[in-house]
């Protein structure tokens, strides 16, 4: 489960669209699908809104249409870090 993935999942709309806007991939496959998928199930008009915005390309994409995170770098797309 990544980040995008839990907080899609705690209906947390806000930080949905941070990680989002900060590159995080929402075609990563978790348990529960990939971001689209968990959109698509929730009861949240907001959450489903941004799932179409996402896929339309009008969010989760540097402003000059390139990728959100530099090359060479991780950005949020590695899942969220372990906790002990």
């Amino acid at each position: 489960c990544t980040a995008l993935h839990e907080a899609a999942i705690q209906g947390h709309v806000d930080v949905v669209t941070l990680l989002l806007s900060r590159g995080a991939d929402p075609s990563w496959q978790s348990e529960f699908g990939d971001f689209f998928e968990i959109a698509a199930r929730s009861d949240s008009d907001a959450l489903r809104r941004i799932a179409a915005e996402t896929q339309n390309g009008e969010l989760g994409a540097a402003p000059n249409g390139g990728p959100a995170t530099p090359p060479g770098h991780s950005g949020l797309t590695d899942g969220p870090p372990s906790v002990s």
